[in-house]
């Protein structure tokens, strides 16, 4: 079998620019930012300020303090989520989205039911608050419904919605301005996962209207695993998550108040904002333009050279190029699973099988047994490897 080709960047980035993992090195020499004197302290709240001040820049951020670090875009997601929703309060959703949205809703509407049970909260007209969440369906061809989206928020009138900026199955981008316009108008605060294309499109949260930006730092950003940001508009102010020591205020109980502190208890990870802010500082060199043109030519090639070969199916509308990097599909009734392996025990390809942690788009597009096969490509990938993974989806195809 020849050299590995990586075409699982949708899950997370194992090629990345040189200087991230001698950064990351580099960073275990720094002291604790919250110690005071000494340059190797200072030197390490220096990168995580200026960390920050990428990422502010790079997502059109309030302020640099306004940008939170994280353990990946799940962390974040919990964090907008359950930290935003109160007892009789509601969220809407849509069928896109990734279990770190649906799961943190599941959660609050089963406590919240729980808790109207417990305490009887009714009144003599027999009245109980209403708390929990609604899921809005796709069209015919796997994409979000704008209408019936709209339609539920005037109805619902929740206080927030939670959407993804493109989805990890179908890779369909989702046009953001037009959900703030909605979530403007209904009063509620959005929240946002660009797990899929922070790094890859443009998303500016004062701009686009955006609440709380939840980012992954593991995928488009180039940074390590376990990295992540939430980014809050002037709006947000989700309820903290985690207690504990921060690097400002030690002398009270209380958390601070201030940001970013107030969200980040506990002693930060110093290789995690290195790498971050490494992988962060080669986007801003490289431009995100490039990386798009890239990517979306990878993902063109691979679409035009596998779209005629019988019995292949795909997941959405694959023909559109300007979305996430990604394309699932299934050859014939064959299990995603199966097609996954050979693809890596023949070819050495490395994709990605099942539901991609997006189990309502499949139960929408009708593939929820079969899941689906993810290709998904990065500024890394060679159109040479884009060729190869062609021509093993062919031979497959035909045996």
């Amino acid at each position: 079998m020849s050299e590995t080709i990586y075409l699982d960047s949708a899950s997370t980035a194992v090629r990345h620019p040189s200087y991230v993992s001698r950064a990351m090195a580099r960073s275990l020499s720094m002291g604790f930012p919250g110690e005071g004197g000494g340059s190797c302290p200072e030197e390490a709240r220096q990168l995580l300020d200026e960390t920050r001040s990428l990422a502010a820049s790079l997502f059109g951020a309030p302020s640099p303090e306004h940008v939170i670090f994280t353990r990946g875009a799940t962390e974040a997601l919990n964090i907008a989520i359950r930290g935003s929703l109160r007892f009789g309060e509601t969220a809407v959703t849509t069928a896109l989205e990734h279990e770190s949205v649906l799961r943190p809703l599941k959660a609050f509407t089963e406590e919240a039911a729980l808790l109207t049970e417990s305490y009887h909260f009714r009144t003599k007209r027999g009245w109980k608050p209403v708390s929990g969440f609604s899921v809005t369906g796709l069209t015919e061809n796997g994409l979000l419904d704008y209408e019936e989206l709209r339609t539920a928020v005037i109805r619902k009138r929740p206080k927030l919605i939670a959407v993804t900026h493109a989805s990890p199955v179908t890779g369909e981008r989702i046009d953001l301005k037009r959900i703030s316009s909605i979530a403007r108008e209904a009063g509620s605060l959005l929240v946002v996962d660009a797990s899929q294309t922070a790094g890859i499109f443009p998303v500016r949260v004062i701009e686009d209207g955006i609440d709380m930006l939840c980012v992954s730092g593991h995928k488009g950003l180039m940074g390590p695993q376990g990295t992540g940001l939430l980014i809050l508009g002037e709006r947000a102010a989700p309820q903290p998550l985690l207690f504990g020591s921060s690097l400002s205020d030690s002398s009270s109980l209380n958390l601070p108040e201030q940001l970013p502190d107030r969200y980040e208890a506990g002693n930060p990870s110093l290789p995690c904002a290195a790498g971050l802010n490494a992988g962060l500082s080669w986007i801003r060199l490289c431009g995100i333009s490039h990386i798009r043109s890239h990517v979306q030519e990878c993902t063109r090639l691979f679409y035009e050279g596998v779209k005629d070969v019988p019995g292949i199916s795909f997941l959405g509308d694959a023909g559109d190029y300007d979305r996430a990097p990604v394309i699932s599909l299934n050859i014939r009734d064959r299990s995603s699973m199966y097609v996954t392996k050979e693809l890596f025990r023949r070819y050495g390809i490395v994709t990605r099988a099942g539901s991609h942690g997006a189990p309502l788009t499949h139960q929408s597009l009708g593939s929820s047994r079969q899941g689906a096969v993810r290709f998904s490509f990065s500024a890394f990938t060679t159109f040479g490897e884009v060729e190869s993974a062609v021509r093993a989806v062919k031979e497959i195809a035909d045996a």
